[in-house]
């Protein structure tokens, strides 16, 4: 796999057999050259597995390191829901505070799977900042599984001096 390119690495990330190693051989590439084709396999017409793939790759490939999370932001507004879901997710995992208010804002997203998407990342970065979203979010939310979901992202993100300011509460 070495020998191969990253545009044929990411090419494999859609065949089920070979798209771990795929997704190995691009980790150990430079951000520079895998970054860009796995952003634009995430948005591109192909199919869904390697659309998947490239944007679970692109996050582990910024895992931790949020600065590299920037191709990923973009797919927020992916107008394809589980691109939007895929990229809250990898944004929680890159520890990408400065997505907060684009995940805050994903709360509110047409699709469940993008708002629980948004709430699991944003209980990853555990954002107090993201405390006032969490509990509208949760307040407005038509499940009660989703309150739930949320209401666990709330608690994990905000302790209670913070979640009684958010709603207004002295202190």
């Amino acid at each position: 796999l070495a020998t191969l390119s990253a545009d044929q690495l990411v090419d494999m990330l859609g065949d089920a057999v070979s798209a771990q190693a795929a997704q190995d051989e691009l980790l150990t590439r430079p951000w520079a050259v895998a970054a860009p084709r796995l952003a634009g396999a995430a948005v591109s017409e192909g199919p869904w597995p390697r659309r998947r793939a490239a944007i679970r790759t692109l996050g582990a490939l910024s895992a931790g390191n949020p600065l590299l999370a920037a191709p990923v932001r973009p797919l927020l507004g992916a107008p394809q829901p589980e691109v939007r879901r895929e990229a809250a997710l990898a944004l929680g995992r890159a520890g990408d505070f400065s997505a907060v208010p684009a995940l805050v804002a994903a709360l509110g997203d047409s699709a469940p799977s993008v708002r629980t998407a948004a709430a699991t990342a944003l209980a990853t970065l555990r954002a107090p900042e993201a405390a006032g979203g969490l509990l509208a979010a949760a307040e407005s939310a038509a499940t009660a599984e989703a309150r739930l979901l949320i209401a666990s992202a709330l608690a994990t993100c905000a302790p209670p001096l913070r979640l009684a300011a958010a709603r207004g509460e002295a202190s």
